[in-house]
């Protein structure tokens, strides 16, 4: 085979009896290399993919870039290269890696993500604007025309820093960062300078009196005055010392109770912010909490005054120190703190066990994050009650989450407020197990039926799988048609089947082999859990039953989440936390990585839930629901969590909200689940209510839907809606899109709207879901354990047999059915070649069928649940004629939810669609069959076999020459079981009812037998116990047909009597009793020619006839040979017209044979040919010979020609047809296949009955030649 190279030649010994094992055969892969080098700055990795088996290889980089990768297996693979953030990566290439040869990687830099930045800003107070990377401080200008406009293209993509070099006089905005993505455009926003201020000088005058302290507290303001440069004059009341002088900070402290000294200066107003001064304040008995506030300015003048304030009550203490700024608030020392308390228990709400069964600890263990994201200490380990405490927690939000031993699955996070300093009880967490539970069933699987599961290495059933079970080339006794025996399988909602009894009446060995075939959808390996095969032999027995347990598959790996959660601006929202929960209940807390991106592999198929957390943060994210299917990469659209949350999505799909995350009611008023379900394939209206609930217009509204993106199907606008549309406070508007259903499974799309205010703040929706299910089914039929679609190839019914139907009734889909009902009923018509297809109207109806549902079925079929409706076919059915039954199936959705919200008559629906599935037999086909019933002609045959010994070597059987006794079988050559049976006291066997087909005899030997014409000539021994095997024939005939089998005898055998040497003796030419094998047809034909029958023998006198025969014939049987052929071919010469009547009254059988004597002449001479002419000379004389040679001829011709009188019942032809009048005795040892009806007249005496096979041969020939054929098939579907 290409790729691998022979092993070693090797030399192996076979000796005498011995089985020699061959070893080290295996091939040797072919292997080569590959190497190159790339940027390590810029790819992450690189691969080489097997494109048959998606093998991935990693090629090892060292850390200059280069590329090495030995003992790769030769062939073709493409080459992928993963680029780092940043960068986009070269197309995909294909490199070919041959024997023992490198191939060298090429062209396989990335290419650089760029995009571009825009914005504007007054050229009269700004002198250019920058671009600086935090990395490597490269700096990019951007260009700005005489209008402020900017524009820079063609950017490496990536975080910027922007920086605005302001005009003399003014001063420069705060830095910001933006992000420059791929392909996209940012606005760069708040550029412009701020004037830089004139500050006012102040004088103050000293006082001469101390104002008492007052509880008075300035206003706070949202900017600071500059520092003045004024120095205020000295007051005659002096300040205590502190201890420390306290930091610069941005924020503002409370009022204190310490005493200000009034001052007669008068301070301008300004919008500045102050700077941090060094005097020292007045001692305080509290230390002020530092604010984010900042006072707001002042624009009155304070007039000095010379009033006493209120003193107040207390006295400050000196404060000690003051505390540094921070960005959270502390906690203080005496201020209480709160608790998490909680407890992990199993679904039954026991408490998850602490130890294994080693008594090692096996804890959950619990983690705790802050609404930063930062962990909240160590993990705490549950206790042997599965209990947890988290102490020490400030007030605020904190995600909890568990992490289970083995074997159970982590339940998901919660989000905990802690407040008031108390301790916080939350739910229990709930873990289940990730292998599902099950019924025992096996109660369900009888003797006669096979059960067991197909399920998942959690024990989930897998949708779309399909079980076969089905025995090939099965002979149907009663038709013989041979076919596929495929028994039919029901299959619950569990993924436990089970079929039906099987008919033993095709398997009389009460025992059968099935071959189990079982397809699962593309990605599932064709192996189980074991690693054993998934197709497989299944022995089933009549009288028990077989129960296969559970057939378990891992589950496909191969699938993956991914989505983004960031703040709009392309950054993490700090403390969000990403959930992935898994069919079977196991909860993943997914990495978010810096800019949002999140991305869960590993993922196998089914309904997944995505949850996203953000403690602290008032946009709360409904749960979504995310179909995966085998194979699938699912993206989910940007979620943006911005600060402005004034855009609202609400996305349905004809007119349901359907989220899927609650029970709505339907139209009745009933719980419903809320999705959309319809029949698979039709088409889906989506609608996207988008409402500014904010106070400003939202403008650049765009819709991030992937399904619809990645099917290029583009949104219809609202009537006058454009690009540059806003909208406004409290609107909403329709956008709206068409798609048709991707298949059955369940589908959901989920979309968000994003859009830009009129300030340029970005704002996002949540996002939102429209869950579809789809109503899907089939319908199998079967006519007794085969399939009949086949119009060319119908079932084929006896007149008299009943057939019976059965029709597997699957739920292909995933939305339940419900009112499930099947009606079948039958027609009759020609077959019509040019409507193939089944037209009711083209048939003539016949009769309904009465259906049986299965036992305890209730109607509804869930997804993947299969059930078996079973029907007989009528009696009475016309013979000869096409019938074809047509299964219908009908199944209903379950109600619906009501429909939701419409604005001002949009969107239009119209009707719902039809909620009524129809399975009709129109378009599927196997819910079709096609039967004729055979007008009374049998498709089986008789078949007697008449075993006789030649005894007189005459070439007939006479009477007495048959050999009683024997054990005859009738063996089917396709494998299907034997028929034994026994010979008369005639030699003969009846067979009735065979099936057509091909078939041999096999005799089992007494000893000293064999046969004259075996199948196997190597294969056809004297000896006692052998297996003599004649040659195959073919039943293809209602007739009788009689099967000449002629034996040799051996030493003590002879025809005419049992097996025990008794009736005739040896005869002369026996040499020790036992027949030369080696004889030629000369010598036979001399050793038969002296009957009295003959006439011949009247033409010769009786003395010359004994002196040929008893010697000469003997002695120069060679000779004798060519002398025969010389004197034929004299007399053909002499005598062309040759008559032989002779004076004698002839037999009327010579009479009737003379008309074709010239012919018989002609074959004589054809078979003389083939006789031997070589002989030396005889010592006789000449004319002896020639007389000889004459009457030779004339015996051989005799014998050739049958002129002998036939024995009645005998026959030497092989074969004969039994006829009105005939007289047919002692056919003891009968018929092991039926029953046969012979014409009038005929008697058959001694059969012995005991078929396995039913049927009927009619003999009569006048009633053969009136029967007619069965009538042309006509086509149906």
């Amino acid at each position: 085979m290409d790729g691998y190279t022979a092993p070693a030649e090797q030399t192996v010994t076979v000796e005498k009896d011995q089985n020699t094992t061959l070893e080290k055969l295996a091939p040797t892969r072919d292997k080569g290399s590959v190497s190159g080098s790339v940027d390590p700055d810029v790819v992450s990795k690189v691969e080489l993919v097997d494109p048959e088996t998606q093998e991935r290889l990693e090629v090892p980089m060292d850390e200059s870039g280069n590329l090495d990768l030995k003992d790769i297996p030769t062939g073709d693979y493409t080459v992928v290269v993963t680029p780092k953030d940043g960068y986009t990566a070269p197309a995909e290439q294909t490199v070919t890696v041959e024997k023992d040869q490198n191939t060298t990687l090429e062209k396989l830099a990335p290419t650089r993500d760029k995009g571009s930045v825009s914005g504007s800003v007054d050229p009269d107070v700004v002198s250019k604007v920058e671009l600086v990377d935090p990395e490597t401080q490269e700096r990019l200008e951007v260009p700005m025309d005489e209008s402020g406009n900017l524009d820079l293209k063609d950017i490496p993509t990536g975080d910027y820093t922007v920086v605005v070099t302001p005009k003399d006089g003014y001063t420069a905005p705060a830095e910001q960062t933006v992000t420059v993505e791929k392909d996209q455009n940012t606005e760069l926003d708040n550029l412009n300078p701020t004037p830089v201020p004139t500050p006012t000088p102040t004088t103050s005058e000293p006082t001469t009196s101390t104002p008492e302290p007052t509880t008075s507290t300035p206003e706070p303001t949202t900017s600071t005055p500059e520092p003045t440069t004024s120095t205020p004059e000295p007051t005659t009341s002096t300040p205590e010392p502190t201890t420390s002088t306290p930091e610069p900070t941005t924020s503002t402290p409370e009022p204190t109770t310490s005493t200000p000294e009034p001052t007669t200066s008068t301070p301008e107003p300004t919008t500045s912010t102050p700077e941090p001064t060094t005097s020292t304040p007045e001692p305080t008995t509290s230390t002020p909490e530092p604010t984010t506030s900042t006072p707001e300015p002042t624009t009155s003048t304070p007039e000095p005054t010379t009033s006493t304030p209120e003193p107040t009550t207390s006295t400050p203490e000196p404060t000690t120190s003051t505390p540094e700024p921070t960005t959270s608030t502390p906690v203080e020392d005496d201020k209480p703190t709160g608790a998490i308390v909680g407890k992990v228990t199993d679904d039954k709400g026991d408490p998850l066990p602490s130890t294994d069964e080693n008594g090692n600890r096996t804890p959950s263990k619990v983690t705790v994050t802050d609404d930063k994201g930062n962990k909240v200490g160590e993990p705490v380990e549950t206790d042997e009650n599965g209990e947890f405490t988290i102490p020490e927690l400030p007030d605020g939000e904190y995600v909890v989450s568990v992490e289970t031993p083995e074997g159970h699955n982590d339940p998901k996070p919660q989000v905990v407020e802690v407040k008031d300093g108390k301790p916080t009880e939350i739910p229990p967490f709930v873990s289940t197990n990730p292998t599902r539970d099950l019924e025992d069933k096996s109660d369900r699987i009888v003797p006669g039926t096979i059960g067991g599961w197909l399920l998942d290495d959690g024990n989930n059933p897998i949708r779309d799988s399909e079980i076969r079970l089905v025995k090939e080339g099965v002979v149907d006794p009663t038709t013989g048609e041979t076919f596929d025996y495929e028994i039919p399988v029901t299959v619950d909602e569990d993924g436990f089947f089970v079929t039906p009894e099987i008919d033993f009446d095709y398997f009389p060995d009460g025992e059968a082999e099935f071959d189990l075939d079982i397809t699962l959808p593309e990605g599932w390996p064709d192996v189980d859990v074991n690693g054993d095969p998934l197709d497989r032999k299944v022995t089933v027995k009549e009288d028990e039953p077989t129960n296969l347990d559970k057939i378990r598959v891992q589950a496909p790996e191969t699938q993956s989440i991914e989505g983004r959660v960031d703040d709009g601006n392309g950054k993490a929202v700090p403390g969000t936390v990403v959930v992935v929960t898994d069919p079977r209940g196991n909860s993943k807390v997914v990495p978010v990585e810096d800019d949002g991106s999140f991305k869960i592999d590993d993922v196998i198929p089914g309904v997944h839930e995505v949850e996203v957390l953000t403690p602290g943060n008032d946009r709360d994210v409904d749960p979504i629901k995310v179909p995966v299917r085998e194979g699938d990469k699912v993206e989910l659209p940007e979620i943006h969590l911005t600060p402005n949350a004034s855009l609202e999505l609400e996305k349905q799909v004809w007119g349901r909200d359907a989220d899927f995350n609650e029970q709505v009611k339907d139209d009745d008023g009933n719980l419903v689940d809320d999705v959309w379900t319809m029949k698979a394939g039709e088409d889906l209206y989506y609608e996207f209510f988008i409402t500014n609930t904010g106070d400003t217009p939202i403008s650049n509204i765009k819709i991030d839907d992937p399904e619809l993106e990645k099917r290029n199907i583009e949104l219809t606008m609202p009537e006058g809606w454009t690009a540059e549309s806003e909208l406004a406070p409290g609107a909403t508007e329709v956008f709206k899109a068409k798609m048709t259903a991707p298949d059955a499974f369940d589908f959901n799309n989920i979309a968000t709207a994003n859009g830009v205010t009129g300030a340029g703040d970005k704002v996002g929706s949540a996002p939102d879901s429209a869950y579809t299910k789809f109503m899907d089914g089939s319908v199998e039929k079967k006519v007794n354990a085969r399939f009949a679609t086949n119009p060319d190839k119908p079932a084929r019914l006896g007149v008299q047999d009943a057939m019976g139907f059965t029709y597997e009734v699957k739920n292909t889909g995933s939305a339940p059915m419900v009112n499930v009902t099947l009606t079948d009923a039958v027609y009759e018509g020609e077959y019509d070649p040019n409507h193939p297809k089944f037209d009711p109207e083209q048939m003539k109806k016949v009769k309904d069928l009465e259906i049986i549902e299965p036992e305890g079925f209730n109607g509804t079929l869930l997804p993947g649940q299969k059930v078996i409706f079973t029907a007989e076919i009528p009696e009475g059915l016309t013979p000869g004629l096409r019938h074809h039954n047509a299964a219908e199936a009908r199944g209903e959705l379950p109600k619906r939810p009501a429909r939701g919200r419409g604005i001002a008559g949009e969107p239009d629906y119209g009707e719902d669609p039809s909620s009524v599935l129809i399975i009709s037999p129109r378009e599927n086909l196997k819910g079709n069959a096609h039967i004729i019933v055979d007008k009374g002609a049998a498709l089986a045959g008789d078949r007697r076999a008449v075993l006789w010994i030649d005894d007189n070597g005459n070439g007939k059987q006479d009477p007495g020459e048959g050999v009683s006794g024997l054990d005859v079988s009738l063996v089917p050559t396709d494998g299907s079981p034997a028929v034994a049976g026994a010979t008369n006291e005639d030699g003969n066997v009846l067979f009735e009812s065979v099936p057509y087909g091909e078939y041999t005899f096999q005799v089992k030997n007494p000893g000293n037998l064999r046969l004259v014409d075996p199948k196997d000539p190597n294969n056809n021994s004297f000896k006692a116990g052998s297996v003599l095997e004649t040659k195959p024939f073919t039943v293809d005939t209602e007739d009788e047909v009689f099967e000449n089998i002629q034996l040799e005898k051996g030493n003590g055998v002879s025809g005419g009597g049992g097996l025990n040497g008794e009736g005739n003796g040896a005869v002369d030419g026996e040499v020790d009793g036992i027949i030369e094998e080696d004889g030629s047809s000369l010598g036979k034909c001399l050793a038969t020619a002296s009957s009295v029958s003959n006439p011949v023998a009247w033409l010769v006198p009786i003395g010359l006839l004994s002196a040929v025969m008893g010697g000469i014939g003997v002695m120069f049987e060679d000779e004798l040979n060519a002398a025969a052929a010389q004197a034929n071919e004299a007399v053909r010469r002499v005598m062309p017209n040759v008559d032989l009547g002779i004076g004698f009254e002839q037999p009327q059988w010579m009479a009737e044979t003379q008309a074709k004597w010239q012919a018989q002449i002609d074959q004589v001479n054809r078979q003389l040919a083939q006789i031997n002419p070589a002989a030396p000379a005889a010592a006789a004389g000449v004319g002896v010979l020639a007389i000889a040679g004459l009457l030779t001829g004339l015996y051989y011709a005799s014998c050739q020609l049958g002129w002998n009188e036939p024995t009645e019942g005998g026959s030497s032809s092989g074969s004969s047809s039994s006829t009105e009048g005939e007289d047919v005795e002692g056919t003891e040892g009968g018929s092991s296949f039926g029953s046969s009806s012979r014409a009038g007249g005929e008697n058959v005496e001694g059969e012995t009955a005991g078929s396995s096979f039913e049927g009927s041969s009619k003999k009569n020939e006048d009633e053969a030649d009136a029967e007619e054929a069965p009538a042309d098939e006509a086509a149906a579907n």
